[in-house]
């Protein structure tokens, strides 16, 4: 499962990342492997994104000196602060589709 984050600008650059969220090797392809590893974990952090926070803030943490990605305002200090649109595809649309999820229409 991959999570691709696009940074599209006024002028029309783009940057692209990919990360690997999870990954499940097993000789067969069933949802029961998931629901058993990792897709808990990643439904709740996606309705963290697309519920609760809405935003893509990046903070700067003093403590460590490091650049911090976050989906929550806190009291760090934030460097860049802007809204999000999550899409979802490949098979988890298909998953979300085949369960009837909210704004997954099969039509």
């Amino acid at each position: 499962m991959l999570l691709k984050v696009l940074f599209r600008f006024a002028e029309n650059h783009c940057i692209k990342k990919l990360f690997e969220i999870a990954k499940v090797e097993h000789s067969k392809d069933e949802i029961d492997v998931m629901n058993k590893t990792v897709l808990e974990k990643i439904v709740e952090g996606l309705r963290v994104i697309a519920t609760e926070s809405r935003r893509f803030i990046v903070k700067f943490d003093s403590t460590n000196n490091k650049l911090q990605l976050s989906f929550v305002n806190d009291s760090v200090e934030t460097i860049c602060n802007m809204p999000i649109m999550l899409y979802i595809n490949g098979d988890m649309k298909f998953f979300a589709q085949t369960l009837g999820r909210d704004g997954m229409s099969t039509s």
